[in-house]
């Protein structure tokens, strides 16, 4: 906890007790495109952005990102991020190994990035991330075309959510 300082964005969660666990969530918020995640921050007193393209109305010195199992999801997710953290911000990551979480060092070092570990525990890993978040490539959306009851649906889809195959 003591990595956590500041004002902290927590980003896209578990479905947890994590809310409830923390001492105070007055510097806490938490940017989820998850419902339940929604709730669950939202009762417990914390800002939320809920949102695929969310505007941020604050700066955060301290974010921490929960490893997504797309890694296209997490550059679009750092991507978002770029305006919404100071320029000294602290990047924190976390994940189960069982969830992909081994594989940062050397995806962050493909984004330009550096990730480096900082704690184990529990089967999860605990990494500081550094680097120019300007420099990853644009987030765009995927599109895509299909027919649902003879009639014509577009859908659209962050990158690394749904396959359009």
């Amino acid at each position: 906890m003591a990595d956590l300082t500041g004002k902290v964005l927590f980003v896209e969660p578990e479905a947890d007790q994590l809310p409830r666990q923390l001492n105070s969530l007055e510097a806490a918020s938490c940017y989820t495109t998850d419902a339940a995640v929604q709730s669950q921050w939202q009762q417990a007193g914390a800002t939320v952005y809920f949102a695929a393209t969310p505007q941020f109305t604050e700066q955060f010195d301290t974010a921490v990102l929960f490893y997504p199992k797309s890694k296209e999801q997490l550059v679009g997710t750092l991507q978002l991020l770029n305006g919404a953290l100071k320029t000294d911000a602290n990047i924190f990551m976390v994940g189960d190994n069982k969830g992909g979480i081994k594989s940062l060092v050397n995806h962050a070092e493909k984004l330009g990035l550096h990730a480096h570990k900082l704690d184990n525990a529990k089967h999860c890993l605990w990494f500081s991330l550094t680097g120019d978040l300007t420099a990853l490539p644009a987030r765009t959306l995927s599109e895509f075309s299909l027919t649902l009851s003879n009639k014509p649906l577009k859908v659209c889809s962050l990158p690394g959510v749904l396959n359009p195959r």
